[in-house]
């Protein structure tokens, strides 16, 4: 399935209860997935790494000073 992230949703809840697909389908950097999606807070991606899965929602985007905060949490460590 490669790595990379998947936009699964916006808000608190979906980072609690995530819908993550079987295949999601996944992009290498998360800023494109932003730009699409004319990012805002509280999206909710997936990210797969090589090593271990977990969710990041963004709590604050600031896009003169190029700044993203997020909080995140782990799904799986394999």
């Amino acid at each position: 399935m490669g790595v990379g992230f998947a936009l699964v949703g916006k808000g608190p809840e979906v980072f609690k209860n995530p819908p993550i697909p079987n295949n999601p389908k996944l992009a290498l950097k998360i800023t494109r997935l932003i730009k699409e999606e004319q990012g805002t807070e509280q999206f909710v991606f997936y990210c797969k790494g090589k090593s271990a899965t977990c969710l990041i929602m963004l709590t604050a985007i600031d896009r003169k000073e190029q700044v993203i905060q997020f909080t995140w949490r782990l799904l799986k460590k394999n």
